[in-house]
C-alpha cells in the first residue's frame, strides 16, 4: 500500500464514520505508507510501538517462519539444479530450524 492509497482509505473510513456519526480509533503499525496527511474529524489515530507486530500478532510470526522456511527450501533446490551454471552464489540457511520447526518471534 502506498501513503496515497493509504490516506484514499482514511478519507473514505472518515466519510463513513461521519455519516454513521461514529468516533473510531485506528491502531497503526509503522509501515512507511502509514502516514496520514491530515487529521481527521471521527478516525483518531493512535501509533503502536516499533517492533510490537511478533507480541500482538503471534500467529503472523508462524506463518511468516513457515514461508520463509518453504523458499529456502525451494531456493536450495534450484540451486542444486542450477550447480552446472557454473553461478558462484553466497548464503546462509539455518535449514536445522525449519526442519525441526523451531524458530523465534523477532
Amino acid at each position: 500500500m502506498t501513503a496515497l492509497l493509504f490516506n484514499i482509505f482514511l478519507e473514505k473510513l472518515n466519510n463513513k464514520m461521519v455519516s454513521e456519526n461514529r468516533k473510531i480509533i485506528l491502531l497503526l503499525d509503522n509501515a512507511t505508507s502509514h502516514v496520514p496527511l491530515k487529521e481527521f474529524e471521527n478516525i483518531k489515530i493512535h501509533r503502536l510501538p516499533p517492533n510490537m507486530t511478533a507480541n500482538i500478532q503471534p500467529m503472523d510470526a508462524g506463518i511468516i517462519h513457515s514461508f520463509k522456511c518453504h523458499y529456502k527450501s525451494k531456493f536450495v533446490k534450484r540451486l542444486i539444479n542450477n550447480a552446472d551454471l557454473d553461478i558462484d552464489i553466497k548464503f546462509s540457511i539455518q535449514m536445522g530450524q525449519c526442519q525441526s520447526g523451531q524458530h523465534k518471534s523477532q
